[in-house]
């Protein structure tokens, strides 16, 4: 059995300030960084694409096991070399190949898409390109180009001013204040101060919010919330992704929500922790927990 080579991909590196065997460190890093995420965060998109019946798990196995090398750096020039590190599982090795090459062709699309996102490419993508691109600025950097350096013969992105603006223009205006969301709250961290939204129209989404939120976010697992904040709009799906909660409100009129909630093990919502915090009391309402949590299940079912 031949051996599989691992994907890999150049990054290209053109401009006046590119000489021999010298590029600016700063600039060097901020592309390399940002298309090693980037290259992350379609690898997740495309498992989710093919295993959308494992909402939640796919991403974690993506982000811990999709490892990018930086492997060269031709001298005399401005190339840089990326490798995938081989993994255990040959379904996540082709996600990462497929990844890159997505992420290659589909930014060549966004020039001619109108808005439209190719498969993979969503607008945390687009924030990370525009992150890539932004030496393009500057006098120095004149081009950056991804080429595939197996596999896929012909993968190549050219990525100059023009395309730099387009992406600029979909990235601003995937950006929305003054949001208002109704849903519930199925999964919460309050480590990580994030939380998981379902709309009344189904759909995920991912919250964000400071120390300020924390007991209002738990006292929401409990309720139907409108949430008001800035978001970013899928502009393909026309769907929030992401919102960073400014203001959460209960809304009365409907009681227990129709879906297990989840609180991560990472986060702080655990018996004792909030007896010391001194958050239980409030939280619980003088039941005792194990209580409390049963009457809620006994209202999911």
């Amino acid at each position: 059995m031949a051996q599989r080579k691992n994907p890999s991909m150049k990054i290209i590196i053109e401009g006046p300030e590119v000489g021999p065997g010298k590029v600016d460190v700063d600039v060097f890093l901020n592309i390399i960084q940002g298309t090693v995420q980037a290259i992350k965060r379609v690898a997740v998109n495309i498992s989710q694409i093919n295993h959308q019946s494992s909402r939640g798990r796919y991403p974690r196995v993506i982000e811990d096991q999709c490892q990018i090398l930086f492997t060269g750096w031709d001298k005399g020039s401005g190339i840089a070399e990326l490798q995938a590190r081989p993994l255990p599982q040959e379904n996540l090795f082709n996600i990462v190949d497929e990844a890159m090459t997505t992420l290659i062709k589909g930014t060549n699309e966004l020039r001619s898409s109108g808005g439209i996102f190719p498969k993979g490419i969503d607008t945390n993508v687009i924030n990370l390109t525009s992150r890539v691109l932004s030496p393009l600025k500057g006098k120095g950097i004149s081009r950056i180009i991804w080429q595939k350096s197996n596999g896929a013969k012909g993968v190549r992105a050219e990525l100059d001013k023009e395309i730099y603006a387009q992406i600029e223009k979909l990235r601003v205006k995937s950006q929305e204040s003054n949001l208002v969301l109704e849903g519930k709250i199925y999964q919460i961290n309050l480590k990580n101060r994030t939380a998981k939204l379902e709309t009344r129209k189904g759909e995920a989404v991912l919250c964000r919010f400071d120390d300020a939120m924390q007991l209002s976010m738990i006292k929401g697992l409990t309720h139907f919330i409108r949430i008001r904040g800035t978001g970013t709009r899928n502009l393909s799906t026309n769907q929030v992704s992401e919102i960073f909660i400014s203001i959460i409100e209960q809304i009365p009129s409907i009681s227990k929500p129709r879906v297990a909630t989840k609180i991560s093990q990472n986060s702080l919502v655990q018996d004792p922790i909030l007896s010391l915090s001194g958050l239980g009391k409030e939280i619980w309402e003088g039941v005792d927990a194990d209580q409390y949590v049963k009457e809620l299940r006994e209202g999911w079912d």
